[in-house]
């Protein structure tokens, strides 16, 4: 499932339907199938309450600037309840309850007003949805949590990789600082199900449902046949190559000499190789029981270099776990079918270039 490990955070005013869709849905449980986590209300209601208030004292760019990091980590995923205030306010009656007396609904349509002004501003994310069917909340995020699960065939790359485009591209500099990306598994068999993505995204690419399903999810068109560029990635590869093998063998090397001459042992945190492309780093940490991969990089085309980069990223960690665990100069023996494998790619400049 391409939620594992996500926060799907269910957004709105009081009385907009939150706590109901909770209960339909998930029969209110905070996992699904214990793997992700959904929450009533998240980061962005500690920007909206302080605006509306009017709370100077409040620093809401900190705050917001926190908001912004889950979206450019895609760690969480928003789901707004855009309820129209009169289905609220009604419901604020029928309630009968003393929090909401008549005097104070004009401060409750200004918060429902926050809201929907708030996340009016990030829809252009692939990880912030708008629910407009306020009858059946509950219908419609299924609906669009299963449709990216099928698109992206299951694959927590995948999917990061399609909200990463669709995020970028609609972006207003069609340029994204500070983008950063974690995937994690708990064994061999786990991190190989998620196969390469150039191959899973050149299967969307020519699917005939794919443009219908994208438009689906994310609510309006996008040329995703533009933003991923499958025609050149054979090309792609070829130019990356020298610098890929470059990489591995600095890191080898690199690794080698630590271990050999300065008696470094699994738990280094030398092993690493720097290059002067756009991968700018590429860091082992090994473990008892995990290998860790840290990619650093300057700046990455969304369009072009970033799938082909991070398929080499993880078409690498065999050969490095081969490396370090043949090792003949130190017993790094590991059991490789059991580690965890946990990969970091940091951009520093995740850009959607126009031609």
């Amino acid at each position: 499932m391409f939620y594992r490990g996500k926060f799907l955070v269910i957004e709105g005013s009081d009385c907009s339907g939150k706590s109901t869709l909770l209960h339909d849905t998930f029969d209110g449980a905070s996992v699904i199938n214990k793997n992700t986590f959904i929450q009533d209300r998240g980061m962005s209601t500690s920007v909206i309450y302080p605006e509306a208030l009017g709370q100077k004292e409040v620093d809401i760019f900190s705050l917001r600037k926190a908001f912004e990091n889950t979206l450019h980590s895609n760690s969480h995923f928003y789901f707004f309840l855009d309820t129209p205030f009169k289905v609220i306010q009604n419901r604020m009656k029928e309630r009968g309850d003393d929090r909401y007396p008549e005097e104070n609904m004009d401060f409750h349509r200004k918060v429902n007003d926050a809201y929907r002004n708030f996340f009016n501003q990030y829809l252009d994310y692939g990880n912030v949805f708008k629910l407009h069917q306020h009858e059946d909340y509950c219908k419609e995020l299924v609906y669009k949590i299963d449709k990216l699960d099928l698109l992206s065939r299951g694959s927590q790359v995948v999917a990061d990789l399609i909200v990463a485009m669709y995020s970028v591209y609609n972006h207003p500099n069609k340029n994204i600082n500070n983008y950063r990306f974690n995937w994690h598994y708990k064994n061999a068999d786990d991190f190989q199900e998620d196969n390469s993505p150039v191959y899973i995204l050149n299967n969307i690419r020519q699917s005939d449902m794919s443009n219908d399903m994208l438009y689906e999810v994310f609510g309006k068109p996008w040329p995703f046949a533009h933003c991923y560029n499958i025609e050149s990635v054979d090309e792609i590869q070829e130019k990356e190559l020298y610098e890929q093998c470059k990489i591995l063998n600095d890191l080898y090397f690199n690794s080698h000499i630590q271990m050999s001459k300065y008696g470094e042992g699994k738990n280094s945190r030398r092993f690493l190789a720097t290059n002067d492309s756009c991968m700018s780093s590429f860091q082992v940490l090994l473990e008892d029981d995990a290998i860790n991969i840290i990619v650093n990089m300057r700046s990455a085309s969304i369009k072009n270099n970033f799938p082909v980069d991070v398929a080499f990223v993880y078409e690498s960690v065999g050969s490095i776990l081969a490396f370090f665990n043949d090792y003949e100069y130190r017993d790094l023996k590991m059991n490789i079918n059991e580690l965890k494998v946990n990969i970091s790619i940091d951009v520093g400049s995740l850009h959607y270039p126009e031609d």
